[in-house]
């Protein structure tokens, strides 16, 4: 069962960032999405880890709008549909905080593929941009 959960420790940020090969960001907020078999108590405080790390996302908020730093799974492990679900997760809690819009200051981190689907789109500047307003609750052939 995918599970993505929004980490609450650094302590576990870090470790699971780690193990991701990124850099731990402190003062990024982050969430995680794990494979288990069945739905623990609360992995997000705890020490122990719910099942297999499938990926991480680090992202913070700014004046400008929010800014993700990573997405990307452990070394070995390929599961494109996690990295996809916690993205639009994460893209998700960040438009229901009011905050509309959304930026990759590090392109050069996740994948194109996963940047495209996620629905980043590539500026006239070269910059990576998202606009999340109305995204998540209007239908996108309207």
């Amino acid at each position: 069962m995918l599970r993505i959960h929004a980490i609450q420790t650094k302590e576990v940020q870090k470790e699971l960032c780690e193990k991701c090969s990124v850099e731990f960001i402190p003062d990024a907020l982050a969430y995680a999405a794990f494979e288990t078999p069945e739905i623990p108590d609360d992995p997000t405080t705890s020490d122990t880890l719910p099942g297999e790390l499938l990926g991480i996302t680090q992202f913070s908020f700014k004046k400008e709008g929010a800014f993700v730093y990573d997405l990307r799974s452990p070394e070995g492990v390929d599961d494109f549909e996690a990295l996809f679900i916690m993205g639009r997760s994460m893209l998700n809690f960040v438009d229901l905080c009011g905050t509309h819009d959304a930026y990759l200051p590090y392109p050069e981190r996740i994948s194109p593929r996963l940047i495209s689907a996620v629905g980043f789109k590539k500026q006239d500047d070269g910059t990576y941009y998202m606009d999340l307003r109305g995204f998540f609750t209007k239908h996108h052939g309207d």
